[in-house]
């Protein structure tokens, strides 16, 4: 059971960093995006 619970803890961890990451990622692209969009305007 211990050996289970640790397991799912790693992968909530993992999930959680990945999730962060692509959240943090998107955040950049858009406000990159916004910024060429005002500038083209």
């Amino acid at each position: 059971m211990p050996a289970k619970v640790q397991c799912l803890r790693v992968t909530i961890t993992i999930l959680l960093h990945f999730s962060s990451r692509a959240i943090f990622i998107t955040i950049v692209a858009d406000s990159a995006l916004s910024e060429r969009a005002d500038s083209l305007l």
